[in-house]
């Protein structure tokens, strides 16, 4: 009997509207992989802040999204850190090992793409924050099967939207 090997992402949630659709890009990805190892990462700069309002915060947004995937077989992570995003983001996907990183397309994005070691969906609200235009003609006539144009293609993931959405349990 084999055992299928974790597949570990990491959604970075920040405190923007664009935090719910990288947890749903997240998710949605989790389910190409038999075991989805999810990590849910927001960094805070303000070394005061409540981490328990911030915790419970992110658990109302997590729960939410995830509730609606309805597995039981996933296990979600919570991870708060202090400091600078750009630095944080890259030093916590190493120390987990992760394959995938979603994350939201701020000005951070550029600086943290090129420290990570694995690839990244920066997840963005409109075509303000430079998206190829050729690509996201591509996603829309591909229904997202395909992320990149011919000239970003060294860049691809493959995606597929699932037919059912499916869940499960969030653990701190």
């Amino acid at each position: 009997m084999s055992v299928a090997e974790s597949f570990p992402i990491v959604a970075v949630l920040d405190h923007t509207e664009l935090a719910e659709i990288v947890l749903e890009h997240a998710l949605d990805h989790a389910t190409e992989y038999d075991v989805p190892d999810l990590h849910f990462l927001t960094v805070v700069e303000d070394p005061h802040a409540s981490l328990e309002d911030i915790k419970d915060r992110l658990t109302a947004l997590i729960l939410d999204d995830l509730e609606a995937f309805q597995r039981a077989d996933w296990a979600g992570h919570l991870h708060v850190r202090f400091g600078w995003v750009d630095r944080e983001v890259p030093k916590f996907v190493r120390e987990i090992g992760a394959k995938l990183v979603v994350l939201p397309a701020n000005e951070d994005a550029d600086v943290i793409v090129k420290a990570l070691p694995c690839p990244a969906l920066i997840v963005s609200l409109d075509d303000e924050t430079g998206m190829c235009p050729n690509c996201a003609a591509v996603r829309i006539a591909t229904q997202g099967e395909q992320l990149f144009c011919d000239v970003h293609a060294g860049d691809s993931v493959s995606l597929r939207t699932p037919e059912a959405f499916v869940g499960g349990t969030l653990m701190w």
